[in-house]
């Protein structure tokens, strides 16, 4: 027996060795998934075959054997991937003898596993079956599916006859309640989102376990055990329909691919294997997208598309299933205007008002109603939308009362962004603003984005909403600004477009190409003169804010004039511009909105608006001597003050907070008496960044000690201010924050870590050799880069800079991020015989953009055009 056992799993091995690589062949050519998993569910009911038929023959089972094999789960579905598991279930009646059906079972399972198949089996009675079939939801999942493979055909009937009645008639909203249960559970454990970076193709939002859910309840509600007899029974339409058949070819498609390439079953689309897939897959880089972004927006799209076809089913079949009695429906019926009524907390049509075939701008006054009631929109109704789409035409989008609906909508204070969702969801949106559909589920491979175009601009718009402000801190600034604007929907509007440039090809600037796309938007939505221009304005300069806020001295008259210059007097331009960048930053990611930045956006919008009402009248210097001493609650004498004065040339610009504290440094300096010695001082904690003082004797190469021994000391350095007196004592102001290691926000610098940090800094201060040791320690920790650099986001740019500063030249440097690399620019500074002045640093999880204000030793700005070639050419060949 054991010979020929040994000898038949070498015929299936060699068996399936051809039948896999003439597949694998078929799949990488392009054939169907839905054909390719097919075949490799063929191959397995093959492979089983040839088992059972050995088996008759060596006598181990009778030819008369009443028992059936069936194929469950993923093999029942017929949809085995390379490496997909393959789950069988043995059911027999009353008269088996029990001896025989252990001893053929164990032969084969133990076949299939010597072949290299995964298998899941169980042995059941009818009896049984039907009995597990009322205790155990994952069971009869499993019955639902049940495939006959091989067996006795009798039993196979006697087992469907008697399983469907418990199954089908006795428990279907049971059934039903526990599926939806669980598609909310593990939606929540996916991150409720279709947009994950490394989705997981079956059990993700979107992926294959939506679809296979939807299918399972279509099957006990309607009896329609496949997506194709849904759509004959009108239950979904074609726009849903063949999209979702499309949608279920690619997932099929791409797990395949990912099972051939992890030889093992591997439904993780995770970074490491984006690249290989989508090329594997056919899909090449182009100028402005790699391959793999490309595949991923495939994924994102077809998600949406399984995603929405499961939500109608679901929502069909809970809707058939109210939680509370339909005796109570009068008294949560409630009348709508323009044909719809609200039953049970969801939109409904009013008898006669069946479609929005008669007036189409119903379907614009639906979305009015959603946003305004916060209830869900029915399954009929949607029904009826997706089968509208064709009605929004040229003639609808150029309607001024279409438009005046949609303005509306934008103008509310709360539901904007999950009104417009649905929107898009549904396809209406693109549909009224085609130019808007090429965002959809478009990702962005720059270790800087977090979500989709399309998910980023409603994330932004949700951030200018009301019941989003208010739990943000701080939010209610943003909420007295959006309650003085006259035209909120102008703001909401532009924050709608001010992306609608990307993705594009030969796309360049795309701030401006979103402008040119938006004054076709506004022509068609009758937007013209003032409000267009503003629209378009808030468009064009969308980055700037964030940009200026984060690069530039704050503390620049210059800076804030040049800056205040383009709203020409206008400030509602200014605070529409400040709620906008706010509003955009923090819809970025996770972690880039901290308190720091929320620190720049502000001063540089308070310093601008009191520039702008003309409040910018100088202090003088006596006046400022008295406001220092009063921050200083007078312990200082006036003398002293004076003193620092007369040693800076610089402190008519600065606030009296920083100049108390460089004078309260100064003064903790001084009394050490000793010039090798240096002070670190936390003077002001926020959620998360640390402002931090350093005094000591002003020497060669001073800002990159200070850079060095923070690196070591996995510090990151935000921001730096760095004075020096006249006596060479420096000051400098630093702010600075610690990255959490799991969560990679940035976190401010606890009082008791600055403490250790002071006593490090004095430790080794003057041992350069001990700082070179703490930073090749630093080295030696890669920075962890989860994806394909993109050649124009990671290539190093160098920009040098005479116009924007009157005192210091600005070197503006983007490169790929490493451990030690301020280091290594402040290392390069110092060679080059350049002070650093002023240091502002911004750091995302694969490319900084730094600048630094410096001068030549001497205090001047670099003019000469050779030095500033020198200086660019060493910089770019040293980083």
């Amino acid at each position: 027996m054991i010979t020929s056992n040994t000898n038949l799993v070498s015929e299936i091995r060699s068996f399936c060795e051809k039948e896999y690589d003439r597949i694998q062949e078929r799949h990488r050519f392009g054939v169907s998934s839905c054909e390719i998993v097919a075949e490799y569910t063929r191959l397995a009911d093959n492979v089983i075959f040839r088992i059972v038929r050995h088996a008759e023959q060596t006598g181990v089972l009778p030819l008369e054997f009443p028992m059936a094999i069936l194929a469950v789960g993923g093999y029942g579905r017929e949809e085995l991937n390379r490496h997909s598991d393959i789950d069988i279930m043995l059911v027999y009646d009353s008269s088996v003898d029990l001896g025989q059906l252990e001893e053929f079972s164990s032969m084969l399972v133990t076949v299939l596993w010597d072949t290299g198949f995964e298998v899941g089996h169980s042995c059941r009675s009818v009896r049984e079956c039907v009995k597990v079939t009322q205790e155990d939801l994952f069971s009869k999942t499993s019955m639902l599916e049940a495939r006959f493979v091989i067996g006795k055909e009798n039993v196979y009937r006697h087992y469907l006859r008697v399983t469907s009645k418990p199954l089908f008639k006795r428990q279907v909203g049971r059934f039903i309640s526990q599926k939806i249960q669980d598609w909310n559970n593990r939606h929540e454990a996916y991150g409720s989102t279709i947009y994950l970076q490394e989705p997981n193709l079956k059990e993700s939002v979107g992926g294959l376990r939506d679809f296979h859910t939807a299918i399972w309840i279509s099957t006990v509600q309607y009896g329609s055990k496949n997506i194709e007899d849904l759509q004959r029974k009108q239950l979904i339409p074609s726009t849903v329909y063949l999209p979702t058949i499309s949608a279920v070819d690619f997932m099929l498609r791409v797990r395949n691919e990912l099972h051939l390439l992890s030889k093992r079953c591997n439904d993780i689309l995770s970074f490491e294997m984006q690249e290989s897939t989508a090329k594997n897959l056919g899909y090449k880089d182009k100028s402005n997208s790699f391959s793999e972004e490309q595949l991923l927006q495939d994924y994102f799209l077809h998600a949406e598309n399984i995603f929405e076809f499961a939500k109608l089913i679901i929502d069909r079949a809970s809707y058939g299933y109210p939680s509370l009695s339909i005796i109570f429906d009068v008294f949560r019926r409630q009348k709508l205007a323009d044909g719809f009524r609200i039953v049970r907390n969801e939109i409904v049509f009013e008898k006669g008002k069946a479609d929005f075939n008669q007036e189409t701008e119903r379907i614009f006054k639906l979305f009015m109603h959603r946003q305004q009631t916060n209830c869900r929109v029915s399954a009929e109704v949607r029904y009826s939308l997706a089968n509208s789409l064709d009605q929004i035409d040229d003639q609808f989008r150029c309607s001024s009362k279409i438009a005046g609906y949609f303005l509306s909508i934008l103008a509310e204070p709360n539901n904007v962004a999950r009104t417009l969702r649905r929107m898009h969801r549904w396809k209406i949106l693109e549909a009224y603003l085609p130019e808007f559909s090429h965002l959809r589920a478009q990702f962005q491979l720059d270790g800087f984005h977090q979500y989709t175009v399309d998910e980023h601009t409603f994330y932004a718009i949700e951030n200018l909403e009301t019941n989003t402000l208010v739990e943000v801190k701080g939010g209610q600034v943003f909420i007295d600004l959006l309650n003085e604007l006259e035209h909120p929907e102008l703001l909401r509007l532009s924050v709608l477009l001010h992306d609608i440039g990307k993705g594009l090809k030969n796309e360049g600037n795309h701030d401006q190409k979103s402008v040119e796309l938006s004054k076709i938007i506004l022509e068609r939505l009758g937007i013209t003169g003032a409000k267009s221009q503003l629209v378009l304005f808030l468009i064009e300069q969308h980055l700037t804010m964030s940009y200026i806020s984060r690069h530039r001295d704050l503390d620049d008259e210059k800076v804030i004039q040049s800056f205040a210059d383009i709203f020409t007097g206008d400030t509602n331009k200014l605070k529409m511009l400040y709620l906008l960048t706010y509003a955009d930053i923090r819809a970025v990611n996770s972690v880039v909105w901290n308190d720091w930045h929320a620190t720049l956006l502000w001063q540089l919008y308070e310093r601008t608006l009191t520039i702008m009402q003309n409040y910018n009248k100088k202090i003088g210097l006596s006046e400022l001597e008295q406001s220092v001493d009063k921050q200083l609650s007078y312990q200082v004498p006036m003398e002293k003050i004076r003193t620092h004065f007369e040693q800076m040339d610089t402190l008519a610009s600065h606030h009296p907070v920083a100049i108390a504290n460089q004078i309260e440094l100064v003064e903790q300096y001084t009394e050490l008496r000793d010039v090798l010695s240096v002070v670190l001082v936390c003077l002001e904690q926020g959620e998360q960044h640390t402002q931090i003082g350093i005094c000591t004797q002003d020497s060669i190469g001073l800002f990159r000690r200070i850079a060095g021994i923070l690196t070591a000391e996995n510090i990151n350095i935000l921001s730096a201010d760095l004075e020096t007196r006249k006596d060479n004592i420096i000051v400098d102001l630093l702010t600075i924050s610690e990255i959490d290691p799991k969560s990679k926000q940035h976190l401010a610098v606890s009082t008791q870590r600055c403490a250790e940090l002071a006593k490090i800094f004095n430790q080794i201060w003057s041992k350069e050799s001990d700082i070179n040791k703490l930073l090749d320690k630093a080295k030696s920790k890669p920075l962890p880069i989860s994806e394909r650099s993109k050649p124009g986001l990671h290539q190093t740019s160098i920009q040098i800079n005479n116009e924007e500063s009157d005192q210091c030249t600005i070197l503006e440097i983007r490169t790929r991020d490493r451990v030690g690399l301020l280091f290594t620019i402040t290392d390069v500074l110092l060679g080059l015989g350049l002070d650093l002045r002023i240091a502002k640093i911004f750091t995302q999880p694969t490319f900084v953009i730094d600048t630094f204000y410096v001068t030549e030793s001497d205090g001047s700005k670099i003019q000469d055009g050779v030095r500033i070639e020198q200086i660019r050419q060493i910089l770019e060949e040293k980083i």
